[in-house]
């Protein structure tokens, strides 16, 4: 399941020019480390000259459930879910706004009881909840002084830290294994950061170095874990790559990649690649899959349709009934609003794209959607009235 959390710099809208923000998948500022570090400027795919993806049309609408604010955050954000299966349908998530006393506060929603603030570890600001586990278990990290990972099992109360590599200060839990084995993130110190996976042990959780100057945003449940590096010192050029349990690394193809999300049996991954265009543009996402061939090699990066043909991510994947369920966001042309959306498989390779409506269905709120589960249900944000947002569910089709 994967999560991420936005923060806003500015980037142009490549069919309006109008200036909106663009999405950092990094923790908020007071943190130390970002869990990614490539963010390129320019892409061609597989080699290629990259062509502009076609617009979709007639994109149905789906209208989410609104979960509402947490008694001590008025704003909410869901940034991830599980299936439900085993502990009950779970939410995380981010809010903002919260008190005792931090302004961002890690969130857990469910249907029994409703928002819930999750707290802090000792001495620190803030905290998000960036994944959980089918079983229940939440990571994420908190702020202030020191940037911590943690981690909440089923039926604690309290967060738990979670160590950071040997000689290091700072860490961030990004996601966690559908299975509950695996978590991964980021150590870091001022001068360096370091992709990391905790593996569950009789003990607790042992940490593991995996790369250098890069970023792990999910991992599979036979702990193959995703990396997002840089190739060059300014950070222009990135790619993206698996890395299996025993070490082995294998590149997925494509130049100036990301990649976001990993099914859990670890056949497909979901991203983006960066699309050059004329300045002040610059470049723009196109959202992309992987898929893992029984040779063991992967294909692709495969462009998704784009909601009005430009600017879309591919944020998370699950699989229902043996077809693939992908969901991300995207720009309209007309207005540059960001707009969640899902892509459906119908036959093998073939999806179709779903508009998934803002709260009430307003037609000027933005909405995100963030994780995907293999019930088809979707968690992501989307804005009410004025600044006020709220941690959303849709239900796919």
């Amino acid at each position: 399941m994967t999560s991420r959390t936005y923060i806003g710099t500015l980037r142009r809208h490549p069919a309006t020019r109008a200036t909106r923000p663009a999405r950092l998948s990094v923790a908020v500022g007071f943190l130390a480390g970002a869990a990614f570090l490539a963010f390129p400027i320019t892409a061609e795919a597989a080699g290629k000259p990259a062509k502009p993806t076609q617009p979709a049309t007639g994109t149905q609408q789906i209208l989410p459930m609104n979960l509402g604010p947490a008694t001590e955050c008025p704003r909410t954000s869901g940034l991830a879910l599980n299936d439900g299966d085993t502990a009950g349908l779970y939410v995380v998530g981010q809010g903002l706004g919260c008190s005792n006393p931090s302004f961002v506060g890690a969130i857990r929603w469910s249907g029994g009881l409703g928002m819930q603030y999750l707290g802090l570890l000792p001495g620190s600001t803030g905290s998000s909840a960036e994944g959980i586990s089918e079983d229940g278990t939440v990571v994420g990290w908190t702020g202030g002084n020191i940037g911590e990972a943690f981690v909440l099992e089923p039926g604690a109360v309290q967060l738990a830290r979670l160590q950071p590599l040997p000689g290091m200060v700072h860490a961030t839990a990004e996601n966690i294994s559908h299975n509950g084995l695996y978590i991964v993130g980021t150590s870091s110190t001022a001068e360096e950061q370091h992709a990391v996976v905790w593996t569950k042990t009789g003990g607790g959780w042992q940490v593991r170095d995996l790369a250098r100057n890069a970023g792990s945003p999910a991992i599979a449940d036979y702990g193959t874990a995703l990396l997002n590096t840089r190739l060059d010192e300014l950070g222009t050029v990135s790619s993206a790559q698996v890395i299996a349990a025993n070490g082995q690394r294998t590149m997925l193809p494509g130049f100036d990649v990301v990649a976001l999300d990993i099914t859990a049996n670890g056949g497909s991954v979901v991203g983006y690649r960066l699309q050059p265009c004329p300045e002040p543009c610059g470049e723009y996402p196109v959202p992309v899959y992987w898929t893992l061939l029984a040779n063991g090699t992967w294909a692709g990066p495969v462009d998704l349709p784009a909601l009005d043909g430009v600017d879309s991510e591919a944020r998370s994947i699950a699989v229902r009934n043996g077809k693939r369920l992908i969901v991300g966001h995207g720009f309209t042309k007309k207005d540059a609003i960001m707009r969640a959306v899902a892509w459906i498989e119908d036959s093998p390779g073939k999806f179709s794209l779903h508009r998934l409506a803002a709260i009430e269905g307003k037609s000027k709120a933005w909405a995100r959607a963030a994780d995907v589960n293999s019930r088809g249900q979707v968690a992501g944000a989307s804005q009410a009235t004025g600044f006020s947002y709220y941690a959303v569910l849709w239900q796919l089709p």
